[in-house]
């Protein structure tokens, strides 16, 4: 230690420094609400219906409170990009982190969503083409439809892009996939929800790269342009939900199923015959949106 002290105060070896623990910066309050109330969205989350898919959590003043399960519709990292590319006009520093960090207890993950039986068949066709060729294709593009639709335009927000009606943006399908495939005659399999004799149904292909290429090229166009409509009206839907006051309400009206009216004690040649009804359910966002 003696010839240690005398080294240093030479300056022959470094001094020690006390590693110091790392302060961790403090959100601001404003940044974690954003976080929270975007978790909370529905074209961000989707919303279990069930009476008994809660969560018991205790506020700030200890008293229990439920709140109805919520589950992403993307993978954290995906979502941490989108909110960071919503918000890249607030210049926010936020890792990601500290956005998982944040995300309610209410809110589960993607790999939790249960069986599901209304997807889009824009979204559909589309993950059940690039699942496949990302297996075999080079392409960052291909590992999600969220960086999918990211490396076609140059701008998601802008309506040129999305409607294939800007030139800059118009050849990176070429660019950006067609040359990175390396042997395009190798056979793949994929799947696609296509109508056969009046139903909707899951079809098995066997083919070249190359013949599923041409198939997903045939879909982008019709795909980036339902995804600028769907987010648009996602936006423009949560803004009347916001905006909702005593004279402007927002309604949601959806069909829920055919209920079978069931009677107790029947005879059994009757459960060949019960009668149904069509349920629609309905819910009012009025006066700031606390809604019934």
């Amino acid at each position: 230690m003696l010839v240690q002290h005398l080294a240093q105060n030479l300056n022959i070896i470094s001094k020690t420094t006390r590693q110091h623990t790392r302060q961790q910066r403090l959100l601001l309050i404003e940044l974690k609400e954003l976080i929270i109330q975007f978790y909370q969205r529905d074209d961000i989350t989707y919303q279990l219906p069930g009476k008994r898919d809660y969560v018991t959590v205790t506020d700030d003043n200890g008293e229990s409170m439920t709140l109805q399960t919520r589950i992403l519709l993307y993978n954290i990292r995906e979502t941490y990009q989108l909110f960071v590319n919503e918000y890249s006009n607030k210049n926010v520093d936020l890792s990601l982190t500290s956005f998982n960090e944040l995300r309610p207890v209410n809110i589960l993950i993607h790999s939790y969503m249960p069986h599901r039986s209304c997807l889009c068949i824009y979204h559909e066709n589309v993950n059940l083409l690039i699942k496949p060729l990302s297996k075999h294709i080079s392409c960052d593009g291909l590992n999600s439809l969220q960086e999918f639709t990211s490396m076609f335009v140059c701008d998601e927000q802008e309506e040129k892009c999305m409607f294939s009606c800007c030139h800059l943006c118009s050849h990176n399908f070429d660019n950006n996939i067609m040359k990175s495939v390396i042997n395009p005659t190798k056979r793949i399999q994929w799947f696609q929800w296509v109508l056969q004799d009046g139903k909707t149904k899951k079809i098995e292909f066997n083919d070249a790269i190359n013949q599923c290429l041409l198939t997903l090229k045939e879909k982008i166009e019709p795909f980036l342009n339902h995804v600028f409509i769907k987010r648009q009206q996602a936006a423009f839907f949560e803004k009347m939900k916001i905006i909702s006051n005593d004279e402007i309400i927002c309604i949601q009206v959806d069909f829920s199923e055919n209920f079978r009216l069931c009677m107790q004690n029947a005879v059994r040649n009757s459960y060949y015959s019960q009668d149904a009804v069509s349920l629609f359910t309905t819910y009012v966002w009025y006066a700031g949106g606390g809604g019934e």
